[in-house]
């Protein structure tokens, strides 16, 4: 533990790259490991693989975070989660790449349907024989 987050920072930047990758792998290696199930750890899992340099890994659970992130009403937050998913997915790597793609669209889809805007609530209480106008 540090005091503060510069100090953590400069022991951090101190060691060296080989290191700092060998150690996020341990620690992603060890949550999905140790954890009944690592989903919840989505996105702590997506950054210590991607720091470890193992790209498919960081892709795959890029994408579970964005899936979570989705099912949380989060859906901006799902699509920015897609994307960088897909920044680290080879154009060879359509079955991945799919997936990530699929999961933004559905995401894209969520933001766009919380975006419509509804009447008041005052509006929607009419008498249950009354009925709504048409959508124009």
């Amino acid at each position: 533990m540090f005091k503060h987050s510069l100090v953590r920072e400069v022991a951090y930047e101190t060691l060296p790259k080989a290191a700092r990758r060998e150690r996020h792998e341990v620690v992603a290696r060890f949550i999905e490991r140790s954890t009944g199930d690592p989903t919840p750890y989505a996105a702590v899992l997506a950054h210590h693989w991607r720091e470890a340099g193992d790209a498919p890994h960081a892709a795959d659970w890029l994408i579970t975070a964005a899936d979570q992130a989705g099912r949380g009403w989060a859906p901006r937050e799902a699509i920015d989660l897609c994307n960088q998913a897909l920044a680290l997915i080879p154009e060879d790597d359509a079955p991945r790449r799919r997936r990530a793609r699929l999961r933004r669209a559905v995401a894209a889809t969520a933001e766009l349907h919380a975006s419509v805007d509804l009447p008041p609530a005052s509006d929607q209480s009419k008498s249950a024989g009354e009925m709504s106008p048409p959508i124009s």
